[in-house]
């Protein structure tokens, strides 16, 4: 038999050992090709771990940023915006400006108040109010309220605390303001220098005007104004708009009646200092 012929009918090798070798090798294979495809499908993961992780990192930054932003707008070396500003008609005419008053006052609207009254403004007290608080334990300084006082007292007033009286006993707080009338007599006019009061100021006009005004309290009681106020104002504008102010305001004699208590504007003003 030719040698070729006679290896294959007798091989040199054992056909039984080399079936599971071949066999196993094949195994190998596929687990190496599936332990490829887990750290393929592990690697994915990861990956949109990563993503996420990096959007959360980039969120975190973003609100640092705000935040960081915020804490320098509260720099003291950061400009004041100033205060918000007021809810009324620009006063271009006295007349207006008398509107915002009756405004401020019914709507007890502190803001308001402070805004129409000039830095120099006056509200005269009578010598009658001022000889009722003499001996008290919280006398009247002059007779007058400056700005700061007329403030302080509208505060008091808008913001509901209780008065006091020459006796020293607590009187009810302002529920509420009601200005029924208030009526122009003639028109407004200058000051005159030599006799009016703030006649040394430039700007100047006066008008007197009729009014009747009910401070109301709790439990339907009231102080009511029925008098005679002369105002007066002074235009700050210095520029094209007129930009009127409250200079002042002084009470002349008021009437008496047993139906509600009556008393000078001055007076009521001075139970809330």
């Amino acid at each position: 038999m030719h040698k070729f012929q006679n290896t294959i009918a007798n091989p040199p090798w054992n056909i039984g050992a080399v079936v599971p070798t071949f066999m196993n090798w094949v195994q190998l294979k596929i687990e190496l090709k599936k332990t490829k495809q887990q750290d393929i499908h592990l690697k994915g993961i990861i990956m949109k771990n990563r993503t996420w992780l990096g959007l959360l990192l980039v969120g975190l930054v973003l609100v640092l940023g705000m935040m960081l932003m915020q804490g320098c707008s509260d720099d003291p070396a950061d400009p004041d915006p100033g205060p918000d500003p007021v809810d009324l008609p620009a006063s271009t005419t006295p007349h207006i400006l008398m509107n915002n008053f009756k405004t401020v006052n019914e709507d007890m609207y502190i803001e308001g108040y402070e805004h129409i009254i000039n830095e120099d403004h006056r509200i005269i007290v009578l010598q009658e109010t001022f000889d009722a608080w003499e001996g008290s334990d919280n006398p009247l300084e002059h007779l007058y309220f400056d700005q700061a006082q007329a403030i302080a007292i509208a505060e008091n007033m808008f913001s509901g605390q209780d008065g006091v009286n020459e006796a020293g006993i607590a009187i009810p707080s302002v529920e509420s303001i009601d200005i029924a009338v208030l009526d122009l007599q003639g028109t407004w006019e200058p000051v005159d220098e030599a006799t009016d009061y703030f006649g040394d100021f430039e700007n100047v006009q006066f008008a007197a005007y009729s009014v009747v005004i009910y401070f109301n309290n709790p439990n339907y009681h009231r102080y009511q104004i029925d008098q005679t106020l002369v105002f007066y104002a002074v235009d700050v504008s210095g520029g094209e708009q007129n930009d009127w102010q409250l200079l002042g305001i002084v009470p002349i004699g008021w009437k008496s009646s047993s139906a509600t208590e009556q008393i000078s504007y001055d007076s009521v003003l001075s139970l809330y200092r």
